[in-house]
């Protein structure tokens, strides 16, 4: 298995901070080739933090999102010689576990490319914060001609609709498959009985919330390997965030990377 990982990151602070490292040092472990593109003004001395697990470390200009800065990463690279393709970002705190587990049992699944959560709205669509691409979709001309299209927006809404959405919609239209790792109806399955989750499934229904942001409690409980930073700087959800704390802990992170 030949695979590239690009990690995307930003930090009003231009620092790497600690959860970045535990970040790359669980795909490090993954396997593969990482390529780090920073649209921060990184010093030398954040940059010798993550030298010893990435192959390519690049800062660029602050202009458009992670897609203009995977965009920029994809154009130095040949697709073809590549088995898989992982695209992340900073937006994640985690692995809580190694992700060769993760990967073992998505190898089960058929699709050309997965991702770890779907939103529902405005439409169905695999959420780009950690996305796998495999080699019928690299090799397939929707994938090459998608990445032709990227603009540098300037608004983040402009982006996610365009390209998170876009990406999702424009593969399938041209008869790709992809799936989500943590799938609502599976956490209906494995927490039938939690009168918690069967609530926050309803209201999330109704008012169609981002499933990463509104219950990452029950997704690590499900096995998921990461938890949004947006959760637990801003909790938009105003969610119990003692319960995701708790959650974290008990598969042995250091809640300390985070801050």
């Amino acid at each position: 298995m030949k695979r590239l990982i690009l990690f995307a990151h930003f930090d009003p602070e231009h620092r790497i901070r600690p959860y970045i490292c535990h970040h790359l040092e669980g795909l490090h472990a993954l396997g593969g080739e990482i390529h780090f593109i920073s649209n921060s003004s990184l010093p030398i001395s954040e940059l010798d933090k993550i030298r010893p697990l990435v192959l390519h470390a690049s800062v660029r200009e602050n202009q458009g999102f992670d897609f203009s800065m995977w965009q920029a990463a994809l154009k130095a690279v040949s697709l073809g010689d590549w088995d898989e393709l992982l695209l992340t970002n900073s937006s994640i705190a985690g692995p809580f576990r190694p992700l060769q587990i993760l990967f073992d049992r998505m190898a089960g699944q058929t699709c050309d490319f997965w991702g770890l959560t779907e939103h529902q709205f405005p439409t169905p669509h695999i959420q780009s914060y950690f996305m796998v691409f495999r080699k019928s979709a690299l090799s397939s001309k929707a994938f090459q001609d998608f990445w032709t299209s990227v603009l540098p927006y300037r608004n983040k809404d402009g982006t996610i609709f365009a390209y998170e959405i876009g990406i999702t919609l424009y593969l399938r239209d041209q008869g790709l498959t992809g799936r989500a790792a943590f799938q609502v109806q599976e956490l209906q399955r494995n927490f039938l009985n939690d009168l918690i989750f069967k609530r926050k499934v309803c209201r999330w229904l109704l008012k169609r919330r981002n499933p990463s942001i509104y219950y990452p409690d029950l997704l690590i409980r499900a096995g998921m390997p990461y938890v949004k930073m947006e959760v637990l700087l801003k909790n938009p959800y105003n969610l119990r965030l003692s319960m995701v704390r708790k959650c974290i802990q008990a598969r042995g992170y250091d809640l300390a990377n985070c801050d």
